[in-house]
């Protein structure tokens, strides 16, 4: 009896927890506080490329969010059909790295995948400014809910506003030079 209601509240208790691992790119400091105006007087298009592993909509999800993001920031956001020529364009690609899951029985245990987000940011001319590879770890696991996704959101939105800010940089010192 005793043994059973201890499975029993086990079983009540447990959940999906999800955890984050940040590994290359993703696990690096950023300057930006994501509240302050960085991008005053930057025009600026996202290109977010479905893929196998972004979805459509979840790709048209992430540039809305993405967009909102750099707004903040005091960014002009053109849109795909939009004529004007932007400052800067941000690309943005996913893919997997690696899927697994572990099983018990007929019970998934564990499963994990690995992703990577590529980006690149381009000046008006097509000029290469900028350029990274985001690699995070997503484990979800039997247990309580975790912060996953935030942290992994403040992670990627913080490396990504760095990114362009960098770019900025090196187009304005690259168009100061060629004067």
């Amino acid at each position: 009896m005793g043994l059973r209601l201890s499975l029993l509240s086990l079983l009540s208790l447990a959940g999906c927890m999800t955890t984050y691992q940040p590994l290359s790119g993703l696990h690096q400091p950023f300057a930006l506080d994501l509240r302050y105006a960085h991008f005053s007087n930057l025009t600026l298009r996202i290109d977010c490329v479905s893929s196998e592993a972004l979805k459509p909509e979840d790709a048209r999800g992430l540039c809305l969010k993405l967009r909102r993001l750099f707004e903040n920031q005091g960014a002009r956001v053109l849109d795909e059909n939009t004529a004007d020529l932007p400052d800067l364009r941000l690309r943005l690609s996913a893919r997997v790295i690696h899927e697994g899951e572990r099983r018990f029985l007929w019970w998934r245990w564990i499963t994990d995948y690995t992703f990577a987000q590529d980006i690149t940011v381009h000046d008006e001319r097509g000029a290469l400014l900028s350029q990274a590879t985001l690699i995070g770890r997503f484990t979800r696991r039997l247990g309580f809910s975790g912060q996953a996704k935030r942290r992994f959101s403040e992670d990627f939105y913080g490396q990504l506003a760095q990114l362009t800010l960098n770019a900025r940089t090196r187009r304005r010192v690259l168009r100061e030079g060629a004067r």
